[in-house]
């Protein structure tokens, strides 16, 4: 294990739920012919239920923050966040780090789930925190897949079970034309 001092043993949960994405391209190159998902319309009565690692279900009712709208293969954005110590509860009135995290949209592809096989944008995540004014890593790295179908999440992977999240069950309604 790399040793960087007392921040290098962070979690990654606050920074999910914590903030929108701050930097990125507004819209694919003019040459990109693949696939692009544009920022879903959420209608009343959709759903998701996710399952963590330790088997533990979560129902949303809400889009994932820490995306950035339109996908497509290429595509990179930032967001800023924070982080919390290793082991401690996402309520704790503890410290928090500021962090930066980069993605980038790696794959459209088939992606199988509990819930059901989705066509799936693959996204690789990287944190690293904001000490002193400059960025160190330390925060972790994790993949989310996004599925139009699904207008959410389906599976996000980290370095800790206890983070990882698959989709289980959803409804996600289609608009009226």
């Amino acid at each position: 294990m790399r040793k960087a001092g007392v921040l290098s043993i962070l979690f990654v949960y606050g920074i999910f739920a914590s903030c929108a994405p701050t930097i990125s391209l507004v819209r694919p190159p003019e040459s990109y012919k693949g696939p692009i998902a544009e920022k879903p319309v959420l209608l009343q009565g959709d759903y998701w239920v996710f399952e963590r690692g330790n088997l533990a279900k979560v129902r949303s009712t809400a889009l994932a923050t820490n995306i950035e709208f339109p996908l497509w293969v290429g595509k990179t954005w930032s967001y800023y966040g924070e982080a919390l110590r290793v082991g401690q509860p996402a309520t704790t009135k503890a410290p928090r780090f500021p962090t930066r995290v980069d993605c980038y949209v790696t794959a459209f592809k088939q992606f199988t789930v509990t819930a059901g096989t989705f066509e799936a944008f693959e996204c690789e995540c990287r944190c690293e925190l904001i000490a002193a004014g400059r960025y160190e890593p330390g925060c972790g790295e994790w993949t989310i897949w996004y599925a139009p179908e699904a207008k959410n999440l389906i599976r996000t992977k980290t370095g800790s079970t206890e983070t990882s999240v698959e989709l289980i069950e959803y409804r996600a309604s289609r608009p009226k034309s």
